[in-house]
């Protein structure tokens, strides 16, 4: 609308404009008319005079008052002719006559004329309300005297300002004519069609990538109709790039998952061996006993109860190593951050080298976070992971591989904004000052030699970022790091939380 907006204004300037330039074209052309009119007045006045000048000089001759005056007040019948003054030629005035309309009031006079010489020739002069009209009445050669006469140009005036204001007004309705007419034009041709395509934007922005499937209609072929189907083209590459991004962003999480699977594989080779040990030592204590002949009751349920827990313990290893390598549909849940980190905690006890102590420290009561919790258990498997290599194998083989996990939960404001925080530190190595600030870069690792790809801490970074938290990180070179993950706490509903049962 903002677009529309601006056309408006623009035609309301140009609206404006036009017509201050329409009235100062039209105020010489006026100047002109006015001018035309009073020479046709002075023209007319010239004839009326002329036609009455033999006339009025005999009757002036034979000093005839009555048929003077009768003569003068004919000439008032001319429309505009105020008032007419006959002088002799000493300048005195001998009669007048007087528009009716100007009854009682002062009579129009010019100078007092008291030098002949001033009779020699005619004076016509006017200024804003009226015409002066002076004419030398003779008869034959000899001066008798001059006539005066007023003439109003307030008519004038009034036909020249309301030819003005009629002029103005057409050209005005005119130009909004023209100007409404261009504006439906430019919005039928360009505002809307811009609209159209600045709303599909916003929908392509607020949508996911996979409902980029809508097109805008092209209803013209002109350059807005080709910059609409260009936007048709690129979201539509938009939408197939999105798609093949979204598929080797998955094989990349796949991947990652893999690679901590092997990684963890280690740990979970001796755990296994350790529960099977147990079971084969039962078994082999039941043959015992039973070639003995020794087998109680007693010993037989000691036994079992060994194989049983054994088992149990082997499967819930198996159950969470499952879990966190299947494949999951991205989908957040409002979710118990607790819960999740506990499952880690759960795995990193079975996997993690026997010689780091873990020391967990979770949060009383429920953390709730609207997020992915198989993307959320990845990051903070990762960056235990992480923290483990760093007191074990990126340790010279001179130093002790030892140290201590930390995995905590808290609650935080930062600004305005609740968080819930993972916190998970170490004793190893630490990070030097200056790849603090690559750490989260693909590709880039400080564990290359020790078969690191350079991709765990990039895909943890995006990750969280997707669910618009962030996570800080603070290492001293050679005493430790701690990482913290940051999600923004759920403000909503505690209904839907999804309960995560640890086996």
């Amino acid at each position: 609308m903002k677009l529309r907006r601006k056309l408006n204004l623009i035609s309301f300037v140009a609206f404006i404009l036009l017509v201050i330039l329409t009235v100062l074209f039209q105020l010489p052309v006026q100047q002109k008319q006015e001018e035309l009119f009073i020479n046709s007045v002075i023209h007319l006045l010239d004839v009326l005079v002329n036609s009455e000048e033999i006339q009025l000089a005999n009757e002036i001759f034979d000093n005839r008052t009555r048929a003077i005056s009768l003569r003068l007040e004919r000439m008032l019948h001319m429309q505009g002719v105020e008032n007419v003054i006959l002088y002799n030629k000493l300048g005195a005035m001998i009669n007048f006559a007087l528009s009716s309309d100007k009854e009682g009031a002062e009579i129009k006079t010019g100078s007092d004329y008291t030098n002949a010489d001033i009779f020699t020739k005619e004076l016509i002069y006017h200024d804003e309300a009226s015409l002066h009209y002076e004419h030398v009445i003779k008869f034959g050669d000899d001066i008798l005297g001059f006539i005066e006469i007023f003439y109003s140009l307030e008519e004038i005036k009034n036909q020249s300002r309301k030819s003005i204001f009629v002029f103005v007004g057409s050209v005005s309705v005119g130009l909004i004519v023209v100007l409404l007419f261009l504006n439906l034009i430019l919005s039928r041709t360009v505002v809307y069609p811009l609209i159209r395509l600045i709303d599909a934007i916003k929908i392509y922005n607020m949508e996911s990538s996979e409902d980029h499937k809508n097109k805008i209609e092209v209803r013209s072929k002109d350059e807005i109709g080709e910059l609409t189907m260009s936007y048709n083209h690129l979201s539509e590459k938009i939408h197939n790039y999105s798609k093949e991004l979204q598929k080797k962003n998955l094989q990349l999480v796949r991947s990652q998952k893999m690679e901590m699977i092997g990684t963890l594989a280690g740990g979970l080779a001796h755990d296994f061996n350790n529960i099977l040990g147990g079971i084969i030592g039962s078994v082999s204590l039941l043959k015992l006993y039973q070639a003995d002949g020794d087998l109680s009751d007693e010993k037989l349920l000691n036994n079992l109860t060994i194989i049983e827990k054994s088992s149990k313990r082997a499967t819930g290893v198996v159950s969470k190593l499952m879990n966190f390598s299947r494949e999951e549909v991205n989908t957040k849940l409002v979710v118990d951050l607790n819960a999740i980190v506990n499952d880690v905690i759960e795995i990193c006890r079975t996997t993690i080298d026997k010689s780091l102590h873990l020391h967990p420290g979770l949060m009383a009561g429920d953390l709730l976070v609207e997020a992915d919790p198989g993307e959320i258990e990845q990051v903070i498997l990762n960056l235990c992971i992480n923290a483990a290599h760093s007191m074990t194998i990126m340790r010279s083989t001179d130093d002790i591989r030892e140290g201590t996990l930390g995995i905590k939960t808290e609650k935080k404001q930062v600004g305005d904004n609740n968080y819930c925080s993972v916190i998970i530190s170490d004793t190893g190595v630490g990070i030097k000052q200056e790849n603090l600030v690559r750490i989260f870069d693909p590709f880039f690792s400080t564990k290359i030699e020790d078969g690191g790809t350079g991709f765990g801490l990039a895909m943890a970074s995006s990750i969280i970022n997707r669910h618009k938290g962030f996570i800080d990180v603070d290492s001293t070179y050679g005493d430790g790091t701690t990482f913290i993950v940051n999600l923004p706490a759920y403000t909503g509903s505690k209904g839907g939380v999804l309960i995560r049962i640890t086996v």
